[in-house]
């Protein structure tokens, strides 16, 4: 494909955009909500004893580890990779990566950074979204292990449904 066509899957030349799944945060938001909801409406009717402020104690800790580490979307640039999260923003420059690997179930893609694993995506990319961040990476990332096989054709674009909404 000639390097100036437009593709409909590129967010632009030179950067690629992963979105998270919106269910995974739907899910992830109803269990913290539950978790904090829960014991909060307990004790409405009575006082809280151990089990119940324990519970509370862990919606809040699982709610601000949502809030700070599961991405909304990642933003792979010339510069390296921008894991942006609700309350937060983490830019992982090339040097810093040692490899690209898949989440197992979901086939997200995953950044290793010295011990951590980071996820930048949830789900599956697409096709294009997939030959776009392979290119990236073996320009600018000549030191990073690329470990994602290609997805499917018919797999569809991380940002199939963000389009038009721009969450």
């Amino acid at each position: 494909m000639p390097a100036e066509q437009a593709d409909p899957q590129r967010s632009d030349a030179d950067t690629v955009i992963l979105y998270s799944s919106r269910r995974s945060w739907l899910f992830a938001a109803a269990g913290s909500a539950a978790l904090i909801g829960g014991p909060i409406a307990v004790s409405l009717t009575r006082p809280l004893g151990g089990p119940g402020i324990g519970a509370l104690i862990v919606g809040v800790v699982a709610t601000l580890a949502l809030l700070f580490d599961q991405p909304l979307k990642s933003v792979v640039s010339p510069e390296g990779i921008e894991r942006r999260c609700p309350l937060s923003n983490r830019m992982i420059e090339w040097h810093e990566i040692e490899s690209l690997d898949r989440l197992r179930r979901s086939g997200g893609v995953v950044a290793k950074v010295g011990r951590r694993r980071l996820v930048l995506c949830d789900r599956m990319e697409g096709h294009y979204e997939h030959m776009h961040l392979t290119e990236l990476v073996e320009r600018h990332g000549p030191n990073v292990i690329l470990r994602l096989e290609a997805p499917k054709i018919e797999t569809r674009p991380t940002d199939l449904y963000r389009r038009r909404s721009g969450w």
